[in-house]
């Protein structure tokens, strides 16, 4: 322990704000109160996605929508980020990768608002000879062109815990 901070490596199954602080609970089912929580992101299991992280892979409309407005955008698995991205272009695939099946009404408003949808596993990306992300490839082969690609990290991995164990 080094200025009152203590690390673990564990995957948190609960945290709660508590007063000033938080009361978290590990998976293997650890307490503890801590004044803060740090957290990392997980992303899918996709070669190349974590090189191309905060470059070309994105993961917010509010943070990166306006920088990729009017470009080819893919968006991994998210029906939200999809119609969120829609709004800064006119050309957004929905890459379905292992996600759930979309509803009825999920299928009428992509359809509605031109929104490409790809069935199938994400395999890898495709680096243009600039080093700029140029497609998406899936398992069938198939590269679909995009310059852009957004993903919704899991951010529930947390090996640390700084300051005010208690």
């Amino acid at each position: 322990m080094a200025y009152g901070v203590r690390v673990a490596d564990a995957r948190v199954a609960d945290a709660r704000r508590d007063g000033d602080g938080f009361s978290v609970v590990t998976d293997d089912g650890e307490q503890v109160r801590a004044r803060r929580v740090l957290t990392t992101d997980e992303l899918p299991d996709v070669p190349g996605l974590a090189e191309r992280w905060g470059h070309d892979v994105l993961h917010c409309v509010y943070c990166h929508g306006w920088e990729v407005r009017d470009t080819a955008i893919g968006v991994l698995g998210s029906f939200h980020q999809a119609l969120l991205f829609r709004q800064m272009s006119h050309d957004v695939t929905l890459f379905r990768h292992t996600g759930t099946e979309l509803s009825d009404e999920q299928w009428e408003q992509l359809a509605g608002l031109g929104v490409a949808v790809a069935d199938g596993e994400v395999t890898g990306l495709h680096i243009d000879n600039e080093d700029r992300l140029a497609g998406v490839r899936l398992a069938s082969g198939n590269l679909v062109p995009v310059r852009n690609l957004v993903v919704a990290p899991s951010s529930w991995r947390a090996p640390a815990f700084s300051a005010g164990w208690g």
